[in-house]
Protein backbone atom coordinates (compact mmCIF):
# COMPACT_ATOMS: atom_id res chain seq x y z
CA UNK A 1 0.00 0.00 0.00
CA UNK A 2 2.80 2.34 0.61
CA UNK A 3 4.42 1.60 -2.63
CA UNK A 4 1.32 2.74 -4.26
CA UNK A 5 1.03 5.69 -2.50
CA UNK A 6 3.96 6.61 -3.50
CA UNK A 7 3.46 5.84 -7.19
CA UNK A 8 0.76 7.96 -7.13
CA UNK A 9 2.26 10.73 -5.03
CA UNK A 10 5.05 10.41 -7.89
CA UNK A 11 2.00 10.98 -10.78
CA UNK A 12 1.14 14.31 -8.76
CA UNK A 13 3.95 15.53 -8.46
CA UNK A 14 4.97 14.93 -12.34
CA UNK A 15 1.45 15.86 -13.44
CA UNK A 16 1.90 19.43 -10.97
CA UNK A 17 5.69 19.91 -12.68
CA UNK A 18 4.24 19.99 -16.33
CA UNK A 19 5.87 16.28 -16.84
CA UNK A 20 3.94 14.07 -18.26
CA UNK A 21 4.18 14.22 -21.98
CA UNK A 22 1.06 14.20 -23.92
CA UNK A 23 -2.05 13.20 -23.06
CA UNK A 24 -5.06 11.65 -24.53
CA UNK A 25 -8.46 9.96 -23.09
CA UNK A 26 -9.17 6.25 -23.45
CA UNK A 27 -11.16 7.45 -26.37
CA UNK A 28 -7.73 9.14 -28.32
CA UNK A 29 -9.17 12.44 -27.54
CA UNK A 30 -5.89 15.06 -27.15
CA UNK A 31 -5.62 16.73 -23.38
CA UNK A 32 -3.55 19.77 -23.33
CA UNK A 33 -3.19 21.05 -19.31
CA UNK A 34 -3.16 24.74 -19.84
CA UNK A 35 -3.14 25.28 -15.68
CA UNK A 36 -2.71 22.32 -13.54
CA UNK A 37 -4.66 23.36 -10.92
CA UNK A 38 -3.96 23.39 -6.73
CA UNK A 39 -2.19 20.60 -5.25
CA UNK A 40 -5.25 19.62 -2.50
CA UNK A 41 -3.07 17.69 -0.10
CA UNK A 42 -6.51 17.04 2.14
CA UNK A 43 -10.11 15.78 1.03
CA UNK A 44 -11.06 15.73 -1.90
CA UNK A 45 -9.99 15.64 -5.17
CA UNK A 46 -6.39 15.27 -6.17
CA UNK A 47 -6.21 18.76 -8.11
CA UNK A 48 -8.47 21.71 -7.83
CA UNK A 49 -9.71 24.28 -10.41
CA UNK A 50 -7.67 23.21 -13.11
CA UNK A 51 -7.47 24.17 -16.81
CA UNK A 52 -7.75 21.95 -19.60
CA UNK A 53 -8.32 22.10 -23.27
CA UNK A 54 -9.97 18.52 -23.98
CA UNK A 55 -10.34 17.80 -27.77
CA UNK A 56 -10.19 21.40 -28.47
CA UNK A 57 -12.57 22.79 -25.91
CA UNK A 58 -11.52 24.41 -22.78
CA UNK A 59 -13.09 23.52 -19.57
CA UNK A 60 -11.78 23.38 -16.22
CA UNK A 61 -12.25 21.20 -13.15
CA UNK A 62 -10.97 18.81 -10.62
CA UNK A 63 -8.43 16.17 -11.85
CA UNK A 64 -8.49 12.91 -9.63
CA UNK A 65 -5.21 10.27 -9.67
CA UNK A 66 -4.90 6.71 -9.34
CA UNK A 67 -2.86 3.94 -9.60
CA UNK A 68 -5.26 1.26 -10.55
CA UNK A 69 -8.62 2.94 -12.22
CA UNK A 70 -10.64 0.63 -9.92
CA UNK A 71 -9.58 2.72 -7.32
CA UNK A 72 -12.09 5.74 -7.91
CA UNK A 73 -15.25 3.05 -6.77
CA UNK A 74 -13.15 1.59 -3.74
CA UNK A 75 -12.02 4.96 -2.75
CA UNK A 76 -16.22 5.48 -2.97
CA UNK A 77 -15.69 8.60 -4.97
CA UNK A 78 -18.28 7.08 -7.38
CA UNK A 79 -21.05 7.86 -4.03
CA UNK A 80 -19.09 11.30 -3.07
CA UNK A 81 -20.40 14.77 -4.23
CA UNK A 82 -17.05 15.86 -3.63
CA UNK A 83 -15.77 14.43 -6.48
CA UNK A 84 -18.65 15.36 -8.94
CA UNK A 85 -16.76 18.25 -10.49
CA UNK A 86 -13.81 16.03 -11.39
CA UNK A 87 -13.36 16.49 -15.38
CA UNK A 88 -10.30 14.28 -15.55
CA UNK A 89 -9.49 11.09 -14.16
CA UNK A 90 -5.24 10.24 -14.59
CA UNK A 91 -4.53 6.14 -13.94
CA UNK A 92 -1.70 4.29 -14.42
CA UNK A 93 -3.77 1.13 -15.07
CA UNK A 94 -7.31 -0.37 -15.70
CA UNK A 95 -10.16 1.36 -17.29
CA UNK A 96 -12.58 3.89 -17.06
CA UNK A 97 -14.79 2.65 -14.42
CA UNK A 98 -17.70 4.85 -15.47
CA UNK A 99 -15.95 7.50 -12.81
CA UNK A 100 -15.16 11.02 -14.30
CA UNK A 101 -16.38 12.62 -17.79
CA UNK A 102 -12.51 11.67 -19.04
CA UNK A 103 -9.99 9.18 -18.33
CA UNK A 104 -6.17 8.96 -19.36
CA UNK A 105 -4.00 6.42 -18.76
CA UNK A 106 -0.17 7.40 -18.25
CA UNK A 107 2.49 4.59 -18.75
CA UNK A 108 3.42 2.99 -15.16
CA UNK A 109 6.83 3.29 -17.08
CA UNK A 110 7.26 7.27 -16.55
CA UNK A 111 6.43 7.47 -12.92
CA UNK A 112 9.62 4.03 -11.79
CA UNK A 113 12.32 5.80 -10.04
CA UNK A 114 10.20 8.83 -9.08
CA UNK A 115 8.64 7.62 -6.34
CA UNK A 116 10.88 9.53 -3.75
CA UNK A 117 10.55 13.27 -5.11
CA UNK A 118 7.64 13.92 -2.75
CA UNK A 119 9.20 15.29 0.51
CA UNK A 120 5.76 14.48 2.63
CA UNK A 121 5.40 18.15 3.19
CA UNK A 122 3.17 19.11 0.61
CA UNK A 123 5.80 20.24 -1.86
CA UNK A 124 7.84 18.38 -3.94
CA UNK A 125 11.41 17.84 -4.08
CA UNK A 126 14.31 19.58 -5.90
CA UNK A 127 14.86 17.87 -9.20
CA UNK A 128 13.07 16.25 -11.73
CA UNK A 129 9.71 16.84 -9.53
CA UNK A 130 9.85 20.54 -8.81
CA UNK A 131 6.61 22.51 -10.06
CA UNK A 132 6.93 24.22 -13.73
CA UNK A 133 7.79 27.83 -13.41
CA UNK A 134 4.96 28.23 -15.62
CA UNK A 135 4.42 32.28 -14.48
CA UNK A 136 1.38 34.38 -14.46
CA UNK A 137 1.81 36.21 -17.78
CA UNK A 138 2.20 32.53 -19.41
CA UNK A 139 -0.55 30.86 -17.13
CA UNK A 140 -2.71 34.12 -17.93
CA UNK A 141 -1.73 33.83 -22.11
CA UNK A 142 -2.76 30.18 -21.66
CA UNK A 143 -6.01 30.67 -20.80
CA UNK A 144 -6.74 33.74 -22.26
CA UNK A 145 -5.25 31.84 -25.83
CA UNK A 146 -8.41 29.13 -24.63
Amino acid sequence: MARERKREEALQAMWFAGALPVLRTLDGTAVEVLDPGTWNRGGGPDFLGAWLRIGGTTARGHVEMHCDAADWERHGHDRDQAYGAVLLHVTLGGGAHGCARHTVRVDPALVAGREGCETGRGESAPGACRPADLGKERRRGNLEEA
